[in-house]
């Protein structure tokens, strides 16, 4: 049991020593994955659900749905902008195009972790990431506005 245990923590050590910019999106994938698996164990363990209240009313969703679309927060918020405007696409294409893009912004956000955590890192790459990102939602938000 303990060779086990200090087996998981080497593995679990050397995971985490990878560069933020593949770690975020793999944990995305992983996040995916068990959401997808938690969905179809829902058919089987109908107590995996997860119910809330929104605008006083009360819904109830399988858990692997609900971290399936928490997770993927940023894709809905800049790609659900950007689809709107576009003529009605094939929910597959928009499920796909969801995925990518909030793969995309992890990977962005760890970069961005990796440029700080490294000390020999100019002040101006990492300002201009930040920047880049920033500017983008505002962008989103502002044309999602018109």
């Amino acid at each position: 049991m303990k060779r086990t245990l200090t087996n998981i923590l080497k593995f679990l050590k050397k995971f985490f020593k990878k560069d933020f910019r593949m770690l975020l999106p793999q944990l995305y994938v992983g996040g995916i994955i068990l959401g997808f698996v938690l969905t179809l164990l829902y058919a089987t363990f109908p107590q995996l659900s997860y119910c809330s209240e929104l605008f006083g009313d009360q819904f109830c969703t399988p858990v692997g749905i609900y971290l399936g679309l928490f997770i993927s927060l940023p894709g809905y918020l800049i790609a659900g902008n950007l689809l709107s405007q576009l003529p009605a696409l094939p929910g597959s294409v928009s499920f796909l195009i969801v995925i990518v893009t909030s793969g995309i912004c992890y990977f962005l956000l760890g970069l961005l972790i990796d440029k700080l955590k490294k000390k020999s890192t100019s002040k101006t790459s990492v300002f201009v990431i930040a920047v880049f990102m920033v500017l983008l939602l505002i962008l989103l938000l502002l044309y999602s506005q018109l």
